[in-house]
């Protein structure tokens, strides 16, 4: 509850959006979907990555759940970096997986850093460590920060843009 709370506040989404698109998000997290995942990664894969980084933005709440799964399925670290304005989900399931499988836990890796701050020493040590990149956001987000990736690191670099969403919601 809390960490639903926190991010509702945090993006001026509705409570009750936030509660139903993060048990959609954790309903994929069951040992069936960990196997399939394992398999999907493994056979995508020749090698595994000793490091994964994620950039990951603000208006998907939970949106880096999946993807901290997909590298640890892989035996790979994840080091995340959350949107400055929502930051709860990725750490509420980091506290869980250290309650859980503290070793687990200690392979989701948090930073931060301000993209406005012009102090690009941290982000350029990170991403020389990461295998992989994935950047999630706007379309000119994403482009803006890979430009500035791919001139440091060797590894691959995905994105992730703007995706299109629709909803229904019946009367009453």
């Amino acid at each position: 509850g809390f960490a639903i709370d926190a991010v509702a506040r945090a993006t001026g989404f509705h409570r009750d959006m936030i509660a139903t698109g993060i048990d959609f998000i954790f309903s994929a997290v069951t040992a069936d979907g960990l196997q399939r995942l394992a398999g999907a990664e493994h056979s995508a894969r020749a090698t595994v990555p000793g490091a994964v980084f994620y950039a990951l933005a603000g208006n998907v709440p939970g949106q880096g759940i999946p993807a901290i799964a997909r590298a640890l399925v892989a035996g790979s670290i994840a080091i995340v970096r959350d949107s400055e304005r929502q930051p709860v989900i990725t750490a509420a399931f980091r506290e869980t997986l250290r309650r859980h499988e503290p070793a687990l836990a200690a392979m989701v890796i948090p930073v931060a850093w301000s993209h406005r701050s012009g102090d690009r020493a941290l982000e350029s040590a990170v991403i020389k460590a990461a295998a992989r990149v994935e950047l999630y956001g706007s379309d000119r987000t994403v482009t803006d920060l890979a430009a500035r990736y791919r001139t440091d690191a060797s590894g691959i670099c995905e994105l992730h843009g703007a995706r299109v969403s629709a909803g229904l919601v019946p009367a009453g």
